[in-house]
């Protein structure tokens, strides 16, 4: 009877270590996977402080190309200080640079570019953004179908305990049996705990990913109990690269090194500058006085590109877009050979998952469908039952882990291929 009482409560501490656990994760109001990616796009902090990078590109676009100010100036002089004769001098000027070699245009269109490349960095960190948080959200679902698993092991040897406990005073079951399902217990609550604060800590990523407050409640609904119908994975080929951002940022850096490139060019001959100007000047003309003459003029000054002051800046752009060309080529075989990895990884974790689950598995549903049977006749003890089950229990935990670890894969060729947010 003590073995009993005794066995009886710690089984009970056990169940309840779990309930608490599984209490400390579990929030109403779960959202889904695509429910969180809306929210992700939306809340995120840094996302919304990268947007503003477009907004800056805009303000540059306002400026590029402008003409410069043009410029007064006004001189005055006289001879007060030294003869005082009432003579002096009074003119007023304006002057204006023009750009000659059309580089107002090549500005304004480099200004375009820069736009279209802080776009396309936003469409790359979404991109990563979703990825991240799908990964979580699979980690968050894959953690929970293992806990419930876990939780089924704890009834299932709590009631192997209450059949051992019950053979011990006739003899049939020992103390060490006991004992034994004591030590499997404490197993099982130690792995509770692990998943849990496994749990935790994702959440607490996703609760930054999806632009949630610390103390604002959040959690995820999400299954991993089966695998979804064979996936269409098409290969990668140079065309889906056009619509991938990081492709794109590439390709629009080129484009501005190459438009850089010929700004230096035409930056050989700079602006030409015209002026118009009035003077008026006072003098001493003998013998009939002070006298006033008026001027009016036009002056024209053009930089000659003698010294050849340009080279430097050309020869600069000319091997920053030979060293972008050689980036550009080697991002898009990048992209691509990760794309047909993560695909061939995904398939292969994709058969190995159907193949588990259409052959081990029924295979052990199928084999303790005959123990039932033939502890039913007799035949099997009521241990190699309890044990059956065990073994189905973690059977079907690897088989979540293949499902995991093929979801995963899923996901990682998404965002390799960019499709988790063509739609978004």
């Amino acid at each position: 009877m003590f073995r009993f009482s005794r066995l009886t409560i710690l089984l009970a501490l056990h169940v309840s270590i779990a309930s608490a656990v599984t209490a400390e994760t579990k929030i109403s109001d779960a959202l889904s996977k695509e429910e969180l990616v809306q929210l992700a796009l939306s809340q995120n902090k840094y996302l919304q402080a990268a947007q503003k990078t477009v907004e800056q590109a805009q303000a540059r676009r306002l400026l590029a190309g402008k003409w410069d100010d043009p410029e007064l100036s006004i001189d005055y002089s006289t001879d007060w200080v030294f003869n005082n004769e009432g003579e002096s001098t009074f003119g007023i000027a304006f002057e204006q640079r023009f750009p000659i070699a059309k580089r107002i245009g090549l500005q304004k269109e480099i200004a375009e570019i820069e736009i279209e490349l802080a776009r396309a960095e936003i469409r790359n960190f979404q991109r990563v953004l979703v990825r991240d948080l799908e990964l979580a959200v699979n980690d968050i679902a894959h953690t929970d179908a293992q806990l419930d698993l876990r939780h089924s092991l704890v009834k299932l040897n709590t009631e192997f305990a209450e059949f051992v406990e019950s053979r011990i005073a006739t003899a049939e079951a020992s103390e060490l049996d006991a004992n034994q399902v004591k030590i499997e217990l404490y197993v099982i609550e130690q792995e509770i705990q692990n998943l849990g604060n496994e749990r935790n800590a994702r959440l607490a990523d996703l609760r930054g990913l999806a632009g949630f407050e610390p103390d604002q409640d959040l959690d995820v609904s999400e299954s991993l109990r089966h695998l979804n119908g064979q996936p269409d994975l098409p290969r990668s080929n140079l065309a889906d690269l056009n619509s991938h951002p990081e492709y794109q940022l590439r390709t629009l850096l080129l484009d501005i090194a190459d438009k850089e490139t010929r700004l230096a060019m035409r930056s050989r001959w700079e602006d030409v500058t015209l002026g118009v100007g009035f003077e008026n000047e006072r003098s001493v003309d003998e013998p009939t006085g002070i006298g006033t003459d008026r001027f009016f003029g036009v002056s024209v000054s053009i930089p000659l590109p003698v010294r050849n002051r340009y080279e430097p800046a050309l020869k600069e752009s000319v091997a920053k877009q030979g060293q972008l060309q050689a980036a550009l080529q080697a991002t898009s075989l990048d992209l691509r050979t990760r794309a047909e990895s993560l695909r061939q990884q995904a398939l292969n974790l994709y058969e190995q998952a159907r193949h588990y689950e259409t052959n081990i598995t029924q295979l052990v549903e199928d084999n303790l469908e005959k123990l039932n049977a033939a502890y039913g006749a007799g035949q099997v003890s009521l241990n190699e039952l309890f044990r059956s089950q065990e073994r189905r229990v973690k059977i079907q935990s690897a088989h979540l882990t293949m499902v995991h670890d093929y979801r995963q894969a899923l996901v990682e060729w998404e965002a390799a291929t960019a499709r988790n947010i063509i739609n978004q």
